[in-house]
């Protein structure tokens, strides 16, 4: 952008070599200002370095201005160092005239002495210029005779910028297209612009306006947002004093690993299936609830354990139950030796966006077949405890009937004895246990 900082810089540079002169004289002064045509800045209006021990009491100028270039639209005296402060603004003819006055005890404001700020609006053109002069500029001192403070003036230059460019803003994260599987998301951006310091900021999600607040130029600015899970289209716009705006916009994944709950197995408890053939009590059904907001892809288990598939899908049955019916193959009872420990079957939901959770295990005791007193042999102390079982004796009431129907037959009764005690001494057809 074509601009007048060049100007700028080199009153700075002449500031810069009378500053030994002045360093040690008291001035007023009003700093140059640029802005694009319609805008507005706030520039303060002061006395640098009061030396008088007793300070300044009252102070009062004019600033002349070129009112065909810029208005003086606002007055703010809340900081002032002064008591009181008054002052008349002509644009038609380009005056402000201001006079402070300094109420208390001794002494007065020393040091640099904040007067009044005033907000400069321009009206003029691209390119167009004025000077920012004092005239008619009294100091006294805070004393009853009211001496004379001497001090040197520090005119001002007023600029419009010749080009009137809109804001930009990087969005620095998320990068676009990204997924997140967290409804927790930082937006981070980047405002530029060529005149303002601070500048104004929206965010939208799905057209929604979600924050807002002002950034700094030149600096990531971060908001935190929440997001459901969906495809979210963030935009961020930027605005500058006079109206200007820019935006930038990304796309974004929101999605979840679904939610596993609620893992049973019916009968919890089944027999070791020594024919591979399942019959009555041999089988379990191994349920689990899974949930998402995306749609659910798959869902498996992992059934190695008991002889079966490391990836076993299951089949959804009823809403967002899913399902699958097992049995246990030979040799895969689980006794550690002093007990049976049950086996953890490990859950693996897949949703659409290839999220996934492992999270959930679902229990299941497999037991030797024929096992009925929990020894983890099977003997003639089964037989004998089956049928004490049957007939009712005490002691004996507690028994997995699963287990107990080594006929096949999904009824316990003595043919079970009969059978068991028949395979436990190897007649022929008694081989298997059903």
């Amino acid at each position: 952008m074509k601009s007048r900082y060049l100007v700028v810089i080199g009153l700075f540079l002449a500031v810069l070599l009378v500053c030994p002169a002045m360093c040690q004289a008291t001035v007023l002064s009003i700093e140059d200002s640029e802005v694009v045509s319609g805008g507005s800045k706030t520039a303060p209006i002061l006395i640098y370095n009061v030396t008088n021990p007793q300070g300044v009491g009252t102070v009062q100028f004019n600033l002349l201005y070129n009112a065909s270039v810029l208005h003086i639209t606002g007055i703010d005296d809340r900081d002032t160092d002064f008591s009181f402060v008054t002052s008349g603004i002509n644009n038609t003819n380009g005056v402000l005239t201001v006079g402070g006055t300094f109420i208390g005890n001794q002494p007065g404001p020393i040091g640099n002495v904040l007067i009044i700020n005033v907000t400069l609006t321009a009206v003029g053109g691209p390119g167009d210029e004025s000077s920012l002069t004092f005239t008619g500029t009294l100091l006294l001192d805070y004393t009853p005779d009211q001496h004379a403070v001497q001090h040197e003036v520090m005119n001002g230059r007023f600029f419009i910028s010749e080009l009137d460019e809109a804001p930009t803003v990087t969005i620095h994260s998320p990068a676009n297209d990204t997924w997140y599987d967290s409804e927790a998301v930082q937006v981070t951006f980047y405002p530029q612009d060529d005149i303002d310091e601070t500048i104004a900021f929206t965010v939208y999600v799905d057209g929604l306006e979600r924050a807002n607040g002002t950034a700094a130029v030149g600096e990531n600015t971060t908001v935190n947002l929440g997001m459901p899970e969906c495809d979210h289209v963030i935009r961020v716009e930027v605005k500058d004093g006079v109206g200007k705006t820019g935006s930038a916009e990304v796309t974004i994944h929101v999605a979840r690993p679904p939610v596993l709950s609620y893992p049973s197995a019916d009968p919890p408890v089944i027999p070791d299936d020594t024919d591979n053939e399942p019959r009555w009590g041999e089988t379990a059904t191994l349920n689990v609830t899974v949930t998402d907001e995306s749609s659910i892809a798959s869902v498996t288990i992992n059934l190695s354990a008991i002889n079966g598939s490391a990836v076993q899908p299951m089949e959804n049955i009823d809403g967002a139950i899913w399902s699958v019916t097992t049995n246990a193959s030979l040799g895969t009872a689980g006794w550690n030796g002093s007990a049976y420990v049950p086996y953890l079957l490990q859950v693996n939901a897949l949703d659409e966006h290839g999220y996934s959770s492992t999270g959930i295990s679902i229990t299941l005791m497999v037991m030797k077949n024929g096992d009925v007193n929990s020894d983890g042999v099977v003997t003639f102390g089964d037989t004998t405890y089956l049928a004490n079982h049957l007939v009712g004796t005490s002691g004996f009431e507690r028994m997995e009937d699963t287990i107990a129907d080594v006929n096949g037959d999904s009824f316990i009764n003595f043919g079970d004895v009969t059978y068991l005690s028949n395979h436990l001494v190897g007649t022929s057809g008694f081989e298997l246990l059903k």
